[in-house]
């Protein structure tokens, strides 16, 4: 699909359908941060490098599920500021 097809879909969207979308972007973006934030502290020890180092390899797959959501978190952030601009286009 051409870029310039996919513009002239997304500028056909309604407003009501553009909102909806901006919706699941922030509670994506909420989803995903929460998480972050909860493995993090799960596996962080402030002041202890060791501690740290050994929970996150203990528990290497929760490690990189969490660090994903701060990637993940940026591009939610991105497409939703997106979404926005086109709603408030219209």
């Amino acid at each position: 699909m051409s870029t310039a097809v996919m513009m002239e879909q997304i500028a056909k969207a309604s407003p009501r359908f553009k909102a909806k979308i901006a919706g699941v972007f922030y509670l994506l973006t909420i989803l995903t941060g929460g998480f972050a934030v909860f493995v993090r502290g799960r596996l962080v020890v402030y002041g202890d490098a060791a501690a740290t180092a050994t929970n996150i390899l203990a528990h290497e797959p929760l490690f990189r599920l969490g660090s994903q959501p701060s990637s993940s978190w940026s591009r939610a952030i991105l497409l939703r500021r997106l979404s926005s601009i086109t709603c408030l286009s219209l």
